[in-house]
């Protein structure tokens, strides 16, 4: 059996899902295991997303 290694447990990647994404995007994050799922309905400017 192969093991998939990830550079973080997945509840510490956060994904940043833009420009209004369909719902099934972010329901394929979370029911891969990713739980910090944050989705906006456009694009930030570049101070907002360093941040």
């Amino acid at each position: 059996m192969t093991q998939t290694l990830f550079s973080l447990p997945k509840d510490k990647i956060r994904v940043l899902l833009l420009e209004g994404i369909n719902d099934s995007a972010a329901s394929l994050f979370t029911a891969a295991g990713y739980t910090n799922v944050t989705r906006l309905p456009k694009a930030l400017d570049p101070a907002a997303l360093h941040d």
